[in-house]
């Protein structure tokens, strides 16, 4: 499946405490850094998509597409979260919601799309994620 210098790497890679723990701090470092980027913007689209992971837990993943001032159009995965409960259309956009606007303290009316799979928990027109949305943002 890979070649074998590719597993030799792999295998010879130090993932020390100190190595993930810098890592982290790296990654939660940009996502800092994206959402400065859509508050001087006031501008974003997302896409996102939820599914069973091995251990039968819905999980949610959610990339985000900004403009930024230095590099243009950027696409970053925003968050992989765990979805509680059921994944309804209410389930999913509690979740979402509670992550855009209270912990990247984001607005919703700067948000000009969400892109999905289909799946009628996301679509759906009555209460599905995007007809949630659309109850505060008219033009998502």
């Amino acid at each position: 499946m890979f070649d074998s210098k590719i597993v030799q790497a792999i295998k010879t890679t130090s993932y020390s405490d100190t190595t993930t723990a810098r890592r982290i701090q790296e990654m939660a470092q940009d996502v800092c850094e994206l959402l400065q980027e859509i508050k001087i913007n006031h501008r974003f689209s997302l896409q996102l998509d939820e599914s069973t992971d091995v251990a039968n837990e819905a999980e949610m993943i959610v990339n985000v597409k900004y403009f930024s001032q230095e590099y243009g159009t950027e696409l970053e995965i925003l968050v992989c979260k765990s979805l509680p409960g059921e994944t309804t259309g209410e389930e999913i956009f509690n979740s979402l919601n509670s992550f855009v606007v209270e912990e990247c303290s984001l607005n919703w009316m700067w948000c000009k799309n969400v892109c999905t799979d289909g799946a009628s928990t996301l679509t759906g027109h009555k209460s599905g994620l995007k007809a949630r949305l659309s109850q505060i943002n008219p033009h998502i």
